[in-house]
């Protein structure tokens, strides 16, 4: 008999020990105990066809209790059901024989026991359903939470131990297809599965979104030899189907096929959808960023040569999946699409298809460089000229550069396609986000208070940024931002056993729950009517909530900029250290306004990263240099967050001063611009040579035999070059009065 361990049970031990409802007056400690007990498996399903776990320690109020666990076999094998204690003390094990004969039908009795030797009865009627091996159409029609054994070729496999989100194979028969999802081990590591093997997989049947499941199955190899599948020819299929639900498509699921002919018509980066097209049907092959075959160096590889082949004819090959009921096609190998040929087009056909696939991002909320296409991806032959109507957002040499300018605004990109004497023009929308006028430092908050409003954040490290709840969904995810000043309200509201969790939409609370959305799924949603209690745990700091008998918390992993909900054990006991390192856990926090303290540099690096700043007394402003002229004279702004990096780099006899536009490195140069005149400028032919002088901490350019250095006077707001002798000798008081100099320097942030 094979052993599982659940770690739901492990779960439900802690909801028990430190968040178990305090009993009714009326009842004495071993009632509530008992009670409680029945409560944590009264839902659980009768039918077990592999072990599990209960718990044989039980804490309620404070007080421990024992409790010990048989099994009376009413029909079947008598030895069909055994318990076995397990090393940690706190639970057993129910050993059941997967493969019974014939179905076992029993009584789980718990026997609650106080320090006084008290005892108390409750029951559970169970049973081990007969081990049957289901042909394909008998698993097709059996029933949810049906018990299922399934054999069949392995055609893919997803693992933890290869980036997945979850274990999981397809597998199929001569009939149809498998798929197997959340599979109790790792199908690579623990069960040494590969594709070609041919296996019995036991677990519950489920159905999602109308994909059939084996849910939580169990593994047992039959055949390690490797057998080769050859994919259904699924063209014909295709090509007579209405719809992407029709039953000729969807009713093998799982199955691998291949559809001859398509055309490669474009892609969907943020879904992961590569589309193809047959006739008049349209479908696409998924690249899920939680469960995908490939591996993530496949992945790019498939992906690189999609976007190679926009416009072709290719063979596709993949497994069937449904979404919503409709068609799709998962890969099983990086060579998903066999590409065939370019089909030849006239000038306007050339031009439709390009202006067709041509995309560009919908929003920017950073400063960005975008490379634009020139010519056709697919058919070089058409020219493509852009233009943008706003100043922030400048073309140039083959680039869209976006600025974050001061306050939000709509910026239209137009793409002017050219083919012979076809012309078409394309008009993108891009709504970008403004300069953050206020920076914030977030406090995590420690001991909540009811009704009082918070922000609700995370550091997303592998992302670099601090990430805020903005009180909106992304999909079927909770959003972010990270800019403070998009962050939400969010409150507790008091209920019976913890706290519901909220937002305002204007003057009505949308709760931010976290729920069942589809049988044994959870998610997350704002809704009206919450179902998620949260505790707040003060030990780490973070709300939970029971979902399920387990427990979850709210946050992100990987490279995701949305909120969902994971289970605690991902951040908790030997997983501790994944905090704030690939799981990112969601906090209560509050804000308070924070300044940059710009600290002068003593004694620079060559190719390090700094900032150049001056004080401009006369305006009572920190100026920051930009990384752009303002007419002849170096742009600055007050806002930090507009400032360039500028660097040093070294050359003989000292250093140029240079920042980057993109990747190309411009230099902050003086120069003679007319004879005996000198100025400033941005080029990428310096002649200027700094040293940096140590004894007031600014870089100094010997210019026409004089030396001169970077900063302003009176009440001027831009950089521009200066002599000396206007801050040193008798001038030296100069400096901070009339005279103010650029200074390399370095930025921290801190509360203000």
């Amino acid at each position: 008999m094979k052993k599982i361990i659940s770690c739901v049970i492990l779960l439900a031990l802690c909801v028990a020990a430190f968040a178990a409802c305090s009993p009714a007056e009326t009842k004495d400690g071993l009632t509530s105990a008992k009670d409680f007990l029945y409560t944590m498996y009264k839902d659980k399903a009768e039918a077990t066809p592999s072990d599990f776990e209960r718990v044989s320690v039980l804490s309620v109020d404070g007080v421990s209790y024992t409790v010990e666990w048989t099994a009376e076999v009413s029909s079947g094998s008598a030895d069909g059901v055994k318990i076995v204690a397990n090393d940690s003390g706190k639970t057993v094990t129910v050993d059941v024989d997967e493969k019974a004969s014939e179905e076992i039908v029993y009584v789980l009795k718990a026997t609650v026991k106080d320090a006084d030797g008290k005892t108390a009865e409750v029951t559970f009627n169970h049973k081990v359903p007969a081990f049957k091996e289901l042909s394909w159409a008998e698993y097709v029609a059996a029933a949810d939470d049906s018990t299922v054994v399934c054999k069949g070729v392995i055609t893919a496999i997803m693992a933890k131990s290869k980036g997945n989100s979850s274990n999981c194979i397809y597998m199929q028969d001569s009939d149809g297809g498998y798929y197997a999802y959340n599979m109790s081990a790792d199908p690579v590591t623990e069960c040494n599965l590969e594709v070609g093997m041919t296996v019995r997989i036991s677990g519950t049947r489920d159905t999602y979104s109308g994909t059939y499941e084996i849910m939580n199955g169990v593994v047992e190899i039959v055949d390690a030899n490797k057998t080769a599948v050859t994919p259904v020819d699924f063209t014909d299929r295709y090509t007579k189907a209405s719809t992407l639900k029709d039953t000729e498509l969807t009713a093998q699921q799982g199955m691998l096929v291949t559809i001859k002919g398509v055309e490669v018509t474009g892609e969907d980066l943020s879904g992961g959808y590569f589309k193809f097209k047959l006739g008049e049907l349209e479908s696409y092959v998924r690249i899920s960023s939680s469960v995908c075959p490939l591996t993530k160096e496949d992945q790019t590889t498939f992906k690189e040569g999609h976007a190679a082949h926009l416009g072709w004819t290719a063979n596709v090959t993949g497994i069937i999946c449904l979404y919503d009921g409709a068609f799709y096609l998962t890969p099983a190998t990086v060579d998903a699409f066999e590409y065939v040929s370019l089909p030849a087009k006239d000038d306007a056909g050339m031009v439709a298809f390009e202006k067709d696939a041509l995309s560009l991002t919908d929003a920017v909320t950073e400063d960005t460089e975008i490379e634009l296409d020139k010519v056709g991806k697919s058919y070089s032959g058409v020219s493509i000229t852009w233009s943008s109507d706003n100043a922030c957002a400048v073309v140039s040499d083959g680039k869209l550069t976006v600025k974050l300018p001061d306050a939000e605004t709509t910026v239209k990109i137009t793409a002017t396609l050219k083919c012979g004497s076809v012309t078409e023009t394309k008009v993108f929308e891009i709504k970008v986000d403004a300069l953050p006028t206020n920076v914030y430092v977030a406090t995590p908050v420690i001991s909540p208070v009811k009704d009082t409003a918070y922000k609700f954040f995370f550091e997303q490290v592998n992302l670099g940024k601090t990430l805020y709840f903005t009180g909106e969904m992304n999909g079927n995810y909770f959003a972010t931002s990270d800019k403070a000043d998009k962050a939400a309200d969010v409150y507790l509201e008091a209920v019976e056993g913890g706290y519901r969790l909220y937002c305002l939409d204007g003057t009505a609370k949308k709760y931010l729950d976290i729920y069942e959305y589809t049988t044994g799924k959870v998610g997350v949603r704002l809704t009206d009517t919450p179902s998620a209690v949260y505790r707040f745990d003060e030990s780490i700091g973070i709300l939970i909530a029971n979902v399920l008998d387990a427990d979850y918390y709210l946050g992100t992993y990987k490279t995701f900029d949305t909120i969902s909900a994971s289970k605690t054990t991902y951040i908790t006991g030997d997983n501790a250290a994944n905090v704030g390192v690939s799981q990112f856990v969601a906090k209560l926090c509050t804000l308070s306004a924070a300044q940059y303290k710009a600290t002068p540099v003593t004694s620079p690096v060559k190719d390090t990263a700094y900032k150049f700043s001056l004080e401009q007394v006369s305006l009572g402003k920190t100026l920051y240099f930009t990384g752009e002229m303002n007419g002849n004279y170096f742009a600055t702004s007050d806002k930090s967050a507009k400032a360039a990096d500028v660097y040093l780099e070294a050359v003989e006899g000292g250093y140029r001063l240079y920042c980057l536009d993109g990747t190309a490195k411009k230099y902050l140069d003086i120069y003679e611009y007319t004879t005996g005149k000198v100025g400033v400028r941005l080029t990428d032919t310096p002649s200027a040579v700094y040293r940096f002088d140590e004894s007031i901490g600014i870089l100094i350019a010997n210019v026409l035999d004089t030396d001169y250095y970077l900063g302003t006077y009176k009440t001027f707001d831009t950089i521009s070059a200066s002599k000396t002798t206007y801050i040193t000798g008798d001038n030296a008081a100069n400096v901070g009065v009339s005279q103010f100099v650029a200074r390399l320097v370095t930025l921290e942030l801190s509360a203000g």
